[in-house]
């Protein structure tokens, strides 16, 4: 059966408040429309909200990649982008 979530790749960006220009949460986006908020607990640190977008914008290449691994049994080159999707996962791209 075909995925039914919203095709990537997904970006993730701050909220921003057009009149008073203030960020508000992390939001993930695909052409310009918000596909989730990230909402975080009180207190939460800028930088943890940051990582919890990243993860969840790079779900549908996680899926993908997922899905080449158990369909081939084979890592190879599949190693490689393996690594480069973890990088930005990890905000180290």
């Amino acid at each position: 059966m075909p995925s039914q979530h919203t095709p990537g790749p997904w970006q993730p960006d701050l909220v921003v408040n057009p009149t008073t220009r203030q960020a508000y949460p992390w939001a993930i986006w695909k052409d310009g429309v918000r596909v989730a908020r990230v909402d975080s607990r009180p207190l939460a640190v800028r930088s943890e909200e940051e990582a919890n977008a990243r993860l969840i914008a790079a779900a549908p290449e996680m899926l993908a990649l997922l899905k080449r691994i158990t369909t081939t049994g084979y890592l190879g080159e599949i190693a490689d982008e393996a690594c480069a999707l973890l990088a930005k996962v990890e905000g180290k791209e």
